[in-house]
């Protein structure tokens, strides 16, 4: 590999490099996915994409897992890292964030049959111990917990673990709205409802290794958000 010291910022190595190394997560609809096609693509993946050609660069896709994520860039596995990374005081202190290219909002995706159950916050409350998955890491958790005091509250790692593993006791799943209504696409006997009397919000950014603050700038130019619209066309590519 090119060392650091012999340029004046990370655009550089990567342009002599000839290769942008991007940290991804594979299951993070609508940011980062594989499509029914086999490729990855997502909101993220189409931001970066931009940015790779404006560097006139290939991009090189290297996973991670959200345990994985600040060691790998620590030890410069990648040169950004995307997939629906949300901000935070603790993460704005160990890596550099871009500014929010886009808000999302808490929402709880839940199997259809039941949304009656789930509309509003009063409903909930009256269930007994109901079990609201959560990603580890999220930014939502402790809103869930106050939201929903006698919840009980069970970290995954990825959002298949809620769809997929039938031995779970998974009720609900509390996560993005986006990034719901995505995997409704997918799975459609789920729904998104939005129980919340008032919203609860949080940034997305992009980390960037090394605390270069010129590649921090050029993905902010570049910033854009997508809808439900493009996210069909990504499933269906």
């Amino acid at each position: 590999p090119v060392s650091m010291q012999h340029f004046r910022s990370r655009i550089e190595r990567i342009r002599s490099r000839g290769i942008l190394r991007v940290g991804f997560q594979k299951d993070y609809l609508p940011y980062s996915f594989i499509n029914n096609q086999g490729a990855l693509v997502g909101l993220d993946v189409d931001l970066i994409s931009k940015f790779a050609h404006e560097l006139g660069v290939s991009l090189e896709f290297v996973p991670y897992t959200r345990a994985s994520q600040q060691e790998q860039i620590n030890k410069d596995h990648f040169d950004i890292a995307i997939s629906g990374i949300s901000v935070t005081l603790e993460r704005s202190i160990r890596m550099m964030l871009s500014e929010s290219y886009l808000i999302v909002n808490l929402a709880l995706v839940v199997p259809d049959h039941r949304r009656t159950e789930f509309e509003s916050e009063e409903r909930i409350n009256e269930l007994e111990n109901p079990h609201i998955a959560v990603l580890e890491g999220s930014l939502f958790e402790e809103n869930v917990r106050r939201h929903f005091p006698r919840a009980i509250i069970d970290r995954i790692a990825s959002p298949v673990e809620f769809f997929e593993d039938t031995q779970a006791d998974y009720d609900v799943l509390a996560t993005h709205a986006e990034s719901g209504a995505a995997w409704t696409l997918v799975h459609p006997e789920y729904t998104v409802v939005n129980p919340f009397q008032h919203p609860d919000r949080a940034p997305l950014a992009i980390a960037v290794a090394g605390f270069d603050e010129a590649v921090r700038v050029a993905i902010e130019l570049l910033a854009a958000q997508g809808d439900e619209e493009r996210i069909r066309a990504l499933l269906d590519r």
